[in-house]
């Protein structure tokens, strides 16, 4: 999904609703549109999510960060026994900060080769898959959110 189309989704949503963004994929992503920071500024309920999985190269170790308000990480710290990074891990991503030369080189392979695979399938998608995302609207406008089904009651 584009920048603007996820700004008017967390701008269309209930002001108590927090909104996990997986950006998991994001340096990957040609379009140019990383720096969703003033996402979180804009919207104190909007949590990015990113990980050293993916262009760093640490699948293995299960570790990432989070950018969000300062009461939504409070929040989430209560419950970070459960998913704690181990000191190892940890270790490598802060030395790994170092080295974005080789994540920039890693980067550029992945784009070449989903560039190729891109051209060799048809796809249309580009590489900025991992980002799009389609609610179901007009191209450049996506739909309102879901309305609510006989029966169902909204939870809050």
């Amino acid at each position: 999904m584009s920048r603007d189309e996820l700004r008017w989704f967390l701008n269309e949503l209930p002001p108590r609703v927090v909104t996990i963004v997986d950006q998991a994929y994001v340096e990957f992503d040609e379009l140019d549109e990383n720096d969703d920071l003033d996402l979180v500024h804009q919207r104190s309920r909007a949590v990015l999510l990113r990980t050293f999985s993916k262009a760093y190269g640490f699948a293995g170790l299960r570790v990432g960060y989070a950018l969000a308000d300062a009461e939504i990480s409070e929040t989430a710290r209560k419950a970070t026994l459960s998913f704690a990074v181990t000191r190892a891990a940890e270790a490598a991503a802060v030395a790994s900060l170092d080295q974005e030369t080789v994540m920039k080189e890693r980067i550029a392979k992945v784009r070449r080769r989903l560039r190729t695979r891109s051209r060799a399938t048809g796809s249309s998608q580009g590489l900025s898959g991992p980002r799009r995302t389609d609610l179901g609207g007009q191209p450049g406008r996506p739909s309102p959110p879901a309305r609510r089904r006989p029966g169902h009651r909204a939870r809050g």
